[in-house]
């Protein structure tokens, strides 16, 4: 019987070490789980912190851009008022005078009917020329039709060959805009077709 109990003492003996060790292993595996949960943790917070911060940053970078467009929007509106406003003041001013003018019109004669009617044309050219647009005109002896300074508005039929393509009437000016070199407005034209008779 002691030869038994001495087994059991000496089995207990033996196991209780190692059933000590597995619990020492799963007490640091625990420990190590515990400490990587831990250290997961802490950085999810602060993954969640970096969102959070790149959220708000969007939030007022568009914001930003958003009033930033609104003030741009509105600078370029009030720039090409600033731009065009020395026309409209010329064209007021100009309207202001016609109105006076046409009171007394049909009182004066003809001769100062025709200058004042004069006088528009020649403020409207100032005005044109302030905006750096000019006015030309092809000489008579220049009669050959050019494409980019002037438009065919009618064609006259003639018998003569040699006529074909000549300018026979300027009915109005061409405007060129002088910054830019650029025809704005060609002169209008009547142009001779050669037809066989």
């Amino acid at each position: 019987m002691e030869a038994k109990r001495i087994e059991k003492r000496g089995l207990s003996e033996i196991s209780h070490p190692i059933l000590e060790n597995e619990t020492v292993k799963l007490g640091i595996e625990r420990k190590n789980v515990f400490e990587k949960i831990q250290e997961l943790n802490e950085k999810m917070n602060i993954m969640n912190d970096t969102v959070s911060k790149k959220i708000l940053n969007m939030d007022f970078e568009k914001n930003i851009a958003d009033k930033l467009h609104k003030e741009l929007q509105e600078y370029k509106n009030d720039l090409y008022f600033q731009l065009i406003k020395p026309l409209i003041m010329d064209l007021i001013n100009m309207r202001e005078r016609m109105r006076k003018a046409v009171k007394y019109f049909s009182k004066e004669t003809g001769e100062k009917k025709v200058e004042i009617l004069e006088s528009y044309v020649e403020e409207i050219e100032t005005i044109l020329e302030n905006n750096n647009i000019e006015i030309y005109e092809t000489k008579k002896e220049e009669n050959d039709y050019k494409v980019k300074k002037q438009r065919i508005v009618k064609q006259i039929k003639t018998s003569d060959e040699k006529l074909h393509g000549k300018i026979c009437n300027i009915l109005t000016n061409g405007y060129i805009y002088t910054e830019k070199d650029k025809i704005i407005f060609p002169e209008r034209v009547e142009v001779y077709v050669y037809k066989n008779s």
